[in-house]
This record gives structure tokens, sequence and C-alpha cells, in this order.
């Protein structure tokens, strides 16, 4: 029995692939409504320049109960808004 090259490169690429994308969260199960919802609504408090209210949003989509992709595109943005939000104390 003859195989062709493309066949052999299509199951070697089948065989590569395949791993790859048991192994990102993202393709292994399906996102939270919880998390998209917070992720949504935190990137929407951004657009309305409310930090505090999109950081605590932020705070809900890192959780490790959420997709790699988001909790890290979330803990991302959440660091990044605890060193633009200001803040004071009395003196």
């Amino acid at each position: 029995m003859k195989i062709g090259v493309a066949a052999v490169i299509g199951i070697g690429f089948a065989c590569v692939a395949m791993p790859a994308r048991a192994r990102h969260g993202a393709w292994t199960r399906a996102e939270s409504p919880a998390c998209t919802a917070a992720h949504r609504q935190a990137l929407e408090r951004l657009q309305e320049a409310r930090l505090q209210e999109a950081h605590e949003l932020f705070a809900t989509c890192a959780r490790a109960t959420c997709s790699d992709v988001i909790r890290g595109e979330c803990t991302a943005r959440r660091t990044r808004l605890e060193a633009d939000i200001p803040s004071w104390s009395r003196s």
C-alpha cells in the first residue's frame, strides 16, 4: 500500500495540532457565562472611564474558573488598572 506525501503531511499535522488544541484551555471547555459577562462589562466600564468598577469586574473574570484566555487578559488588565487608578490617603 502506497501513501502519498500529502497524506503523510496531513497525518503529521493532525498529530501535532490535536495535542496543542487539547492543552489550550479555551478550546477544551466552554467559557462560563459569568466569566464572559464580567469581561464584557469590565470593558464597557473602561470605555466609560469607571475604572474602579472595571477593576472589580476584571477581578471576577480573573478567577480560576474562567478559561486561560479570559483569565489571562483580565489579570493583565486588572494589574494595569491598579497602576492607573489614582489613590490618596489622609495625612
